[in-house]
């Protein structure tokens, strides 16, 4: 791939700049393609472009994920498009919705408490059921089957999710309420 910067002789090569400023070549370019570093110049120019860059970053001239303008003020064209892209998030979710393709989190929540509360219950009154079936049954059988139940119960006491999904999970719910909250303001 011939380098636009290589044809100008007094031009510093893209290795050489990349060394110098110990960043990757695609990095580099990256920095070219987003005008952060201009498309030819010695390294000495690199440097000193590359440095300023980093000082409005850490000074906080520069905001993550939006350009600042040379008066150090945000580029509305980037703070419009995240918003539009936020948005259309919000109406996709409210699509969904009115198609009856998701369900409101409370709903689903709420539905799945109860069928575990019934399902526990149940499952609590199994010995005593059987007690009626099975008029043979002991009591010590009947606290046999009682005690089972109450272990297997207990083994489905958690919500059933390893440990990385939970937090996976975890991570979705925050960031779907953190973009309704942002939207609802």
């Amino acid at each position: 791939m011939a380098d636009k910067m290589t044809e100008n002789k007094d031009s510093a090569k893209t290795g050489e700049i990349a060394a110098h400023l110990d960043i990757s070549r695609q990095r580099l370019w990256e920095l070219i393609k987003n005008a952060v570093l201009p498309s030819h110049g010695t390294v000495d120019e690199y440097r000193v472009v590359y440095i300023r860059w980093l000082r409005e970053a850490a000074t906080g001239h520069a905001i993550q994920g939006g350009k600042v303008s040379a008066d150090g003020k945000l580029d509305l064209t980037v703070e419009r498009a995240k918003l539009t892209r936020a948005q259309t998030e919000k109406t996709e979710i409210e699509v969904a919705y009115l198609k009856g393709n998701s369900l409101p989190r409370t709903l689903v929540t709420e539905v799945w408490q109860m069928h575990a509360a019934a399902v526990r219950s149940k499952f609590l009154g199994l010995a005593s059921k059987l007690r009626m079936l099975i008029p043979r049954l002991t009591q010590d059988e009947s606290e046999i089957v009682d005690g089972v139940v109450c272990e297997i119960l207990e083994e489905l006491s958690g919500d059933g999710l390893p440990a990385g999904a939970r937090k996976a999970a975890t991570r979705h719910l925050q960031n779907l309420q953190a973009a309704a909250k942002a939207h609802a303001e």
